[in-house]
């Protein structure tokens, strides 16, 4: 029997992506990790959902970033280059996209970031 869940395939795309993908909501807490980003900074995925954004990055790169958060949350698609730190390799530059998740009434609930 084939699985076609929302669940099962948002986790089967998300996995099989090169880049790091996560949900953040309107409290700037991950709902949503893959695979790629917990490996990048060696963590368990159940030790990040939940967690705020400040707590895993730090308060200096989360008052750099939160003008970007905050541009996705108002509705805005975000792209720019920007340092993300590596647990073995250091700082690397990337290339990310913050794009919001609208609900059928045109509210923002939250915004995927993806880092490339």
């Amino acid at each position: 029997m084939q699985r076609f869940g929302s669940r099962h395939l948002l986790d089967l795309i998300s996995s099989a992506y090169p880049g790091l993908v996560t949900y953040v909501d309107l409290d700037y807490r991950f709902l949503f990790v893959n695979a790629k980003f917990t490996e990048w900074y060696g963590l368990n995925p159940k030790d990040v959902v939940g967690m705020l954004v400040l707590d895993l990055i730090g308060e200096k790169e989360f008052n750099e970033r939160k003008p970007r958060y905050d541009e996705a949350l108002k509705g805005n698609i975000v792209k720019f280059t920007g340092k993300v730190n590596h647990q073995t390799l250091g700082v690397r530059e990337t290339e990310l996209t913050y794009h919001p998740d609208l609900d059928d009434e045109g509210k923002v609930q939250g915004f995927v970031a993806i880092a490339y």
